[in-house]
């Protein structure tokens, strides 16, 4: 994980990253979270989430996520609220 760190860090350095996108595991989630509060740049997240009915109806998708400017948690739905979501809105 350090070699991603490292050349994210020098791509940003070279020429600065306005976003980012992933659909990778929990810990680059991770890594690119902290990394957009240090550097200042936004990202998306693609989750994987077992799906049972692909329309919302049943919750067995559910995920905690963090409101931007309140911190609060609220549950949405990754199949039908996403499965995208805003970098600093995923909890992990």
């Amino acid at each position: 994980m350090a070699q991603v760190e490292q050349r994210i860090r020098a791509v940003h350095q070279q020429r600065p990253i306005d976003a980012v996108y992933t659909c990778g595991s929990s810990r680059i989630i991770q890594l690119l979270q902290r990394l957009s509060q240090e550097l200042g740049f936004s990202g998306e997240a693609a989750l994987k989430q077992q799906m049972a009915c692909g329309l919302g109806m049943c919750y067995c998708c559910v995920r905690p996520m963090r409101d931007k400017d309140s911190q609060a948690l609220s549950d949405k739905r990754v199949c039908y609220d996403g499965p995208v979501f805003p970098l600093h809105e995923v909890v992990l």
